[in-house]
């Protein structure tokens, strides 16, 4: 079950998501609710968890967008930098994934020949263990990870490790 998406968050739903009984005792400090509401540190609240849930989104569907040229690559974003493709679920355990994508030139925020993995919300690195696509797999221990908390995101680079991603193309991507 994944919290509601706004309004009203109770400490019994949040504690029912994680597994626990709804009258468990529950703080919005605990690790389990920082992690499932993507808050490793700072303050936090219960509008954090709009959205989240703790199930593991693996069988995605991704339709590739965008272009090599444009300097963001070929893949998926919803969001600032064209609507690029889609994916089937944007969510891995309760935290937006916001870019996915291959970039082979250079372009306006990385070099070339690169894989990205952006989701919104600070994680720690072992958040993501693996990402799957196009038979090829890559392990985050081998990724340059970043956290952004002023900007509330984190994101994992691959260089020289690239999926393969045409534009137009449908790939079955899983995400552990």
């Amino acid at each position: 079950m994944t919290l509601p998406a706004s309004g009203t968050i109770s400490i019994s739903q949040v504690n029912v998501e994680l597994g626990n009984s709804a009258t468990s005792p529950c703080s919005l400090n605990d690790s389990s609710v920082r992690t499932l509401f993507g808050k490793p540190s700072g303050i936090i609240s219960l509008s954090d968890g709009w959205g989240k849930s703790t199930a593991i989104g693996t069988g995605y569907t991704m339709v590739a967008g965008g272009n090599m040229s444009s300097g963001l690559g070929v893949g998926y974003s919803p969001y600032a930098w064209g609507n690029m493709g889609s994916l089937s679920n944007h969510y891995f355990n309760g935290v937006e994934i916001v870019w996915f994508a291959d970039q082979t030139s250079d372009g306006a925020y990385y070099t070339a020949n690169v894989c990205f993995l952006m989701l919104i919300g600070v994680v720690s690195s072992t958040f993501v263990k693996s990402v799957s696509a196009n038979n090829k797999t890559l392990l985050t221990s081998s990724a340059t990870f970043e956290a952004y908390p002023a900007y509330n995101y984190s994101i994992w680079t691959w260089t020289n490790s690239l999926f393969g991603f045409g534009a137009g193309g449908t790939y079955q991507v899983s995400i552990a």
